[in-house]
């Protein structure tokens, strides 16, 4: 089971991009503090953590990268560029810019 901080997070995504849309991988069942996560439709592979639960409430360590399988056979003035972003942010900041991704703008 996910910590508070955690469980936030991923109710927040499927509130905002539909509860079948948003789906957890390749993390060990009983690791609590972090995620990695997808949305489909959504062109970003984002990793999120609370540092062993050491980070206040809905603050988050995450990574963003763009899913690059996505992005096969597009031109690269159609597809973003292959920038990793990485920054602590709270929960308000990251669902910003992922509804920002999902519209086109790289974070």
């Amino acid at each position: 089971m996910l910590n508070p901080s955690m469980e936030a997070l991923i109710s927040a995504l499927k509130e905002a991009f539909g509860e079948t849309r948003v789906e957890t991988y390749g993390c060990a069942d009983d690791y609590q503090d972090g995620a990695h996560i997808r949305v489909r439709g959504v062109p970003l592979n984002l990793s999120a953590h609370t540092s062993e639960g050491s980070l206040p409430f809905g603050v988050y360590d995450v990574q963003i990268e763009p899913d690059a399988e996505l992005f096969d056979g597009l031109s690269s003035d159609e597809a973003p560029p292959y920038d990793v972003y990485t920054a602590m942010v709270s929960l308000e900041e990251l669902m910003a810019k992922l509804e920002r991704t999902s519209q086109g703008v790289w974070p």
